[in-house]
């Protein structure tokens, strides 16, 4: 709920992940507290429903959504990523459904894709989810994916190479800090806004770094 170029970054989150051509529901899964009724009603604000989990266990709160949803494939968003491009969520929904493996992502630079931190997304099937809820423990169930990058060798993991237009594999997108929130900031007072699209959001990015 931190303001961003004047508006929560939920609301950045959202609003960019709506403009996906391949998501076919949206969902925020947030926690059943109090203090995250404020979540639930920006989605709501926007025309999203929640579903309200376990704060502790984000792990069974994302099986708990997705057997509620039904859903054969589970695309996960991450809410501190306000810069979340649709066209890079649909470029690797499209590449898991061509290529099927077990888990496709985008949203991190690793395995050499270039991408920036915080510009895509994650995908696998309800099944795989399932399965990991029921055998991940500790760490793990925190955060959701963590199980499959610590037994890698049990699982088929692809990712895409990053367009040329978007690669800085040093940059990061995703709120943690202050100084995280401080540097997207700068980005708005640039002129970035809630529709630009990401690649005038890389290119002032690479100027501030460069």
């Amino acid at each position: 709920m931190r303001l961003l170029g004047g508006f929560p970054i939920i609301r950045w989150v959202l609003a960019r992940t709506k403009e996906s051509r391949l998501l076919e529901r949206i969902l925020l899964a947030t926690t059943d507290l109090p203090e995250d009724d404020c979540l639930a009603e920006a989605a709501a604000a926007q025309g999203i429903p929640a579903f309200r989990g376990s704060a502790e266990d984000v792990l069974k709160r994302f099986v708990d959504a997705s057997c509620q949803e039904e859903t054969t494939v589970v695309v996960r968003i991450c809410a501190d990523n306000p810069f979340v491009s649709a066209s890079e969520i649909d470029r690797i929904i499209q590449f898991y459904l061509d290529t099927r493996p077990d888990y496709a992502f985008n949203h991190i630079p690793r395995m050499g894709n270039g991408y920036p931190d915080g510009l895509g997304a994650e995908v696998l099937s309800r099944q795989l989810l399932q399965r990991i809820g029921s055998v991940a423990s500790g760490e793990e169930r925190e955060h959701v994916t963590l199980y499959l990058w610590n037994h890698v060798d049990r699982f088929v993991i692809k990712t895409v190479p990053c367009p040329v237009d978007l690669c800085g594999p040093s940059i990061g997108f995703d709120v943690d800090t202050p100084e995280d929130l401080a540097l997207l900031e700068r980005l708005c007072a640039e002129g970035i806004s809630i529709t630009s699209p990401p690649a005038e959001i890389v290119a002032k990015a690479r100027s501030f770094l460069s």
